[in-house]
């Protein structure tokens, strides 16, 4: 992506695009709280743990790079301001704030339910813009980020729609469909790397993803009907 001219500053689009598309996420959590039956400590709550767990997933994405190419680094220190870790850093940054939200999680006063609900809302809404935007800066890959853009978007509106917010199934559906619609719109990706059998590892890891949500979702479904 090219650098934007800010005066005598250079601003990457790349980096742009994630401002807006947390900003979009943030404003999506909040529509999803205002309509929640919380109080305003516990809102607080969510608000905080989510912002930070991104800025956390953000910074370790940026400096995984020094775990993933210590060489370039140790050559040109400032590789640290122009590149990233890549889709390993992507996911290792995913792994340690989803660690730090679930310890939020497990210390607050809200349902394990409605958590996955607000961070479900947040995630939809900073994906659907982060694809939209590359979709309007240019149309590179941009069969991936249509039809990205597309079911996320789609899933957020069902998502917003549904009253019940505690229906933990209905939830679980949600994500399982999420899932499957990323490992599905990855095949239009063209720069995906190729791991295995024509998956890249980022589909690997929804497919596992999807795995475990469809036997959660089983499980939930036979506890209600046994109850």
């Amino acid at each position: 992506m090219n650098p934007l001219q800010l005066g005598p500053f250079l601003l990457k689009t790349e980096v742009l695009i994630l401002g807006l598309s947390a900003l979009a996420g943030y404003i999506g959590l909040r529509i999803r709280l205002n309509r929640s039956d919380s109080d305003h400590s516990d809102q607080a709550g969510v608000t905080d743990k989510l912002v930070n767990g991104f800025l956390m997933w953000l910074i370790i994405w940026k400096l995984s790079i020094v775990l993933f190419d210590p060489v370039s680094v140790t050559w040109s220190p400032l590789a640290l301001l122009y590149f990233d870790g890549g889709e390993k850093g992507l996911w290792l940054g995913g792994i340690a704030s989803g660690l730090y939200v679930g310890y939020g999680i497990r210390r607050s006063r809200i349902s394990v339910t409605a958590w996955i609900d607000y961070v479900s809302i947040s995630w939809f809404c900073g994906s659907a813009a982060y694809h939209l935007l590359n979709l309007l800066n240019g149309f590179h890959e941009g069969a991936y980020h249509l039809a990205s853009s597309f079911i996320i978007l789609l899933l957020a509106g069902m998502l917003y729609k549904r009253q019940k917010r505690g229906d933990s199934l209905y939830l679980l559906q949600i994500l399982l469909w999420f899932c499957i619609g990323q490992i599905l719109s990855l095949f239009l990706n063209e720069g995906r790397t190729i791991l295995i059998m024509g998956f890249s590892m980022s589909q690997l890891l929804y497919l596992v993803f999807s795995c475990m949500l469809l036997a959660l979702a089983h499980k939930t479904e036979h506890k209600r009907k046994a109850g």
